[in-house]
């Protein structure tokens, strides 16, 4: 195979804003052409790998390469591309014939970093500019296991949800058959449209497995292009339909609840709606804000979006981004990830005047890539932490009170230098809250008995906790688990104890008689009546021992199986109680531990705290972060922390409280 020569006449860029594009029919050759003579174009979009996600293709196809004839040459391209290409030269729309195409591997110099660069930089540009993008989702939706190739009838139904509605609308509609099961028909009456069979969501699944939904440069894609068309082999995909589906199943949270339960092979996962979001944003609005993309950098690693190159996941955004955003992050692929990590980390707190984007960072051990400074998200990593505070919402927590971000300049840009309150240090860290150990299978009963040890160590010793004021030691606890928000609501409401008091309790009363975790939740309810009997108010958040006994006559044993809770047993609610609780609960304790300061406040933060680190609150911020002092009196970002009783500002509005310049490197 040969190379284009791009140095050539016919292909060489004159100017930094013209672009290349590729004709499929009649001629099969490429064309320069300046700004001013683009004659009208599509944009072609794709996936450079296979087009399923998941291993499940032939690699004998999509591994190998394919020739394509090129300005005279036979130029080596990626077969799914090669797919493409075919299709719309074989079947051009009726509506669009002989259309130029810009199609990034052939109309880059992909050799040539300026014009990368170049190119790159004027992404929105290209893609604004063309009459439609043609999203190619891949040859069929067939794995070679479970072919199915009458899917478009099959997918009809994706019509039906876009046309639901209701007197209070859409969207509450969907609200509305939550609990139901997927092939309930009273479910579907409910929403006024016909039964879906199980095959039809199993094709769903399927187009959704398609890995044009994963890569970065896909969601951006989808967000700037005026036209969108999802085509996959011969057939078109309606956007707003797959749109209206995907946040039926986000809705009604059949999406995570309702194939996992059915014979169905395959799974919908919670649905990725960000990037239609965001589409309907853009292009409404226009191009993102600085907190708009911020919070895409979080949603896009969150959602299991990929980029070959780790720059990608920055310069993959910047085409949806305003002028605010490109003037301060120019793609340079010169430059190493370590160096674009970190300007774009600082153009973010910048830009957006928070210190949010804090929240995301790993511990050095974690990240991919190395020598990253600790106040620096890695981006590529999938799935990122979950920050306390989500980056597409405005910060509910004030730990600063209405202070002002102050960013010093500094002579490095590895330094980020701002003004801060040493609050308080971390005397004793406890037991991680969620992750495996021990020789414990279940995850949630293993948890329920670090909670419990925890808490009744706390309670032996309640007279050097922090007292928040109208709160129980218990109440402050299970609110500190949970970083005091229930359901994106902060603070959590009070009706959480119960909630709180039934996850317990159904833990406890699940565990088989005889196991090792029976065994050793019962010596913790015998510490816990003893305590009790010492005369310590303990109140009712914290289930009895003859509460257990009650609780676990509701379930059925079947031999050489868990115990399974009874929905005749379950009249007050208590399992779907239980599990509110740990979906909250789980959101905010992964990959976080509890810990107590030397004052008494109780604290969760990160896995890496050690006993000794410093709890400091920094100008501006919604939340503390917990600090390692080096030998050089530099500080190292360990952490952001939720810190129950100083979350509104309390402790930064002390009298006497004085700002200090520190340095994180």
């Amino acid at each position: 195979m040969e190379a284009l020569d791009y140095t050539d006449d016919s292909l060489r860029l004159h100017d930094l804003t013209d672009i290349r594009l590729l004709q499929l029919h009649p001629l099969l050759d490429d064309a320069v052409f300046n700004q001013a003579a683009i004659p009208r174009y599509n944009c072609l979009s794709y996936t450079w790998g296979p087009h399923l996600s998941g291993g499940i293709e032939d690699e004998s196809h999509t591994s190998s390469s394919r020739a394509l004839l090129c300005d005279g040459r036979y130029v080596s391209i990626a077969y799914n591309l090669s797919t493409a290409l075919h299709a719309l030269a074989r079947d051009q729309m009726a509506e669009e014939p002989a259309i130029f195409y810009w199609v990034d591997a052939i109309s880059i110099d992909q050799a040539n970093v300026t014009e990368r660069n170049s190119q790159v930089g004027q992404m929105h540009r290209i893609f604004r500019e063309a009459y439609a993008t043609i999203a190619w989702l891949g040859p069929s939706l067939s794995n070679g296991t479970w072919p199915h190739e009458d899917w478009p009838s099959t997918l009809s139904f994706m019509r039906d949800f876009h046309h639901v509605d209701g007197p209070q609308g859409k969207y509450e509609t969907y609200q509305s058959v939550q609990g139901y099961h997927h092939g309930d028909p009273e479910a579907y009456r409910k929403l006024g449209i016909p039964f879906v069979k199980a095959d039809q969501w199993y094709v769903l699944a399927q187009l959704m497995r398609c890995a044009w939904f994963s890569r970065v440069w896909c969601f951006q894609e989808m967000l700037i292009s005026r036209r969108l068309k999802l085509l996959c082999g011969r057939h078109q995909v309606s956007v707003d339909e797959l749109y209206d589906v995907n946040q039926f199943l986000s809705s009604s949270r059949w999406g995570s609840q309702m194939l996992p339960h059915s014979s169905i092979a395959d799974t919908l996962l919670e649905p990725d709606l960000s990037a239609f979001y965001y589409r309907e944003r853009y292009q409404e609005r226009g191009p993102l804000d600085a907190r708009a993309v911020q919070a895409c950098l979080g949603q896009l690693v969150r959602k299991h979006r990929y980029a070959t190159d780790p720059r990608d996941f920055i310069y993959g955004l910047l085409g949806c981004a305003d002028a605010s955003v490109r003037e301060l992050i120019v793609p340079d692929y010169s430059k190493t990830v370590r160096d674009v990590y970190t300007e774009t980390a600082r153009a973010m707190i910048t830009l957006t005047g928070n210190l949010q984007l804090l929240g995301c960072v790993r511990s050095e051990g974690d990240t991919s890539i190395r020598g990253l400074p600790s106040w620096v998200p890695d981006f590529s990593l999938v799935p990122p932490p979950n920050s306390l505070h989500p980056l597409y919402k405005a910060e509910e927590f004030r730990a600063a009170g209405e202070t002002t971000l102050i960013v010093h300049s500094t002579p490095s840009m590895d330094v980020l230098s701002l003004d801060g309150i040493c609050f308080d240090s971390v005397a004793e860290t406890f037991q991680p809250l969620s992750e495996f150990g021990d020789d414990f299978e279940d995850r949630e009963q293993l948890d329920a008995l670090r909670h419990m040890q925890v808490l009744l160590d706390i309670l032996s010793r309640s007279e050097d906790i922090y007292h928040v004021p109208g709160e129980s030691i218990v109440e402050s606890f299970w609110r500190t688990t949970m970083a005091n928000t229930a359901l994106q609501v902060y603070p959590a409401p009070l009706t959480w104890r119960a909630h709180f008091r039934n996850w317990l309790l159904l833990q406890l009363a699940s565990m088989t008689p005889g196991g090792p975790t029976y065994e050793f939740s019962r010596r913790l309810l015998d510490e816990h009546a003893i305590l009790r009997a010492s005369g310590d108010v303990l109140d009712a958040e914290f289930p009895m021992p003859q509460d257990v006994v009650a609780a676990s006559e509701g379930f059925e044993f079947i031999p050489g199986q868990p115990y399974s809770w009874t929905e005749e047993a379950d009249r007050d609610g208590q399992v779907s109680s239980s599990y509110l609780f740990t979906s909250n609960r789980r959101l905010k304790t992964w990959m976080r531990s509890l810990s107590l300061s030397a004052h008494g406040f109780l604290c969760m933060s990160t896995l890496e705290t050690m006993t000794g680190d410093e709890i400091w609150i920094l100008r501006g911020a919604g939340t503390p972060f917990v600090l390692r002092r080096g030998l050089d009196n530099k500080m190292r970002l360990i952490g952001e922390a939720y810190v129950h009783g100083i979350m509104n500002g309390e402790a930064s509005a002390e009298e006497g409280v004085k700002w200090q310049r520190i340095e994180l490197v």
